[in-house]
């Protein structure tokens, strides 16, 4: 016997929806890594490049503002890696997780983060990053 109830009606889940970047310097393959500012939540704490989508902007035109607001950079071959749910401030976001390239180093920051680095793979996974972004960069770097 089957569950099928036909009177089941789903409970309609309203989700966040969040962007975060591995972008990837061509020349060494290192990626960038941000410093939130003391304006910000979650103070000191390292962070991928990203945000939330603004209304009515699709994944990909929401990442390359955010990146190109947090860092100034431009990016090119964004993929799409990584897809998962987490708890934010009790509240369901679904994290939208890209790689992305850039031939320049040169990294221009907003309010939002006080510094940067760019790391290795290893470096960054060594980092006190939420597992989410962690997951991302190991889809970043597999096969």
């Amino acid at each position: 016997m089957s569950d099928y109830t036909p009177d089941f009606h789903p409970q309609k889940t309203l989700f966040q929806v969040g962007v975060k970047a591995i972008i990837k310097h061509l020349p060494s393959q290192q990626i960038l890594i941000l410093t939130r500012s003391e304006k910000v939540t979650n103070t000191n704490s390292t962070d991928l490049p990203g945000g939330n989508l603004e209304n009515f902007e699709s994944p990909l035109e929401g990442i390359a503002r955010e990146i190109l607001e947090e860092t100034g950079l431009s990016c090119t071959n964004y993929k799409i890696v990584h897809l998962t749910t987490v708890n934010h401030h009790q509240q369901p976001l679904l994290i939208i997780g890209y790689t992305c390239e850039t031939d320049s180093n040169q990294v221009t920051l907003d309010w939002e983060n006080s510094a940067f680095a760019w790391l290795t793979q290893a470096e960054a996974l060594n980092l006190d990053l939420p597992a989410s972004h962690k997951d991302i960069i190991q889809k970043a770097f597999s096969p």
